[in-house]
């Protein structure tokens, strides 16, 4: 799979994520930022390869600055990823918990659709 393909899936789980959201459906919502986040970790290997420890999950962006205090909100920002993720199993978050953990993770989206949105021309 390319890392368009790859890309274009995590937009789309993203999308439907926050299609679910909107009607509080909150933990197939939760589960498909997780997903997503997966997918732009793949796409992210996929177009710029990678290195040891250098990962979404390890709080590495490719072309963006990667300094310990850039690296340490991602990686909170994916713990609020996998918060979500626990919760689709447990329903252990709080609606609040369920927003705060969105807001994260989905910023961390947000800046790594920025990298391979800017990669796609």
């Amino acid at each position: 799979m390319t890392w368009q393909e790859l890309y274009a899936i995590a937009r789309s789980l993203r999308q439907r994520a926050d299609w679910l959201f909107d009607r509080s459906e909150y933990q197939l919502a939760g589960e498909g930022i997780w997903g997503a986040l997966h997918y732009t970790a793949r796409a992210l290997t996929e177009c710029f390869g990678r290195a040891a420890g250098q990962s979404l999950s390890d709080g590495h962006i490719p072309t963006l600055p990667n300094f310990p205090s850039d690296i340490s909100q991602r990686k909170r920002q994916w713990r609020a990823a996998r918060a979500l993720h626990i919760h689709f199993y447990n329903s252990n978050l709080t609606a609040a918990e369920m927003e705060r953990s969105r807001a994260q993770a989905t910023a961390l989206l947000n800046e790594a659709f920025g990298v391979l949105q800017s990669n796609m021309a």
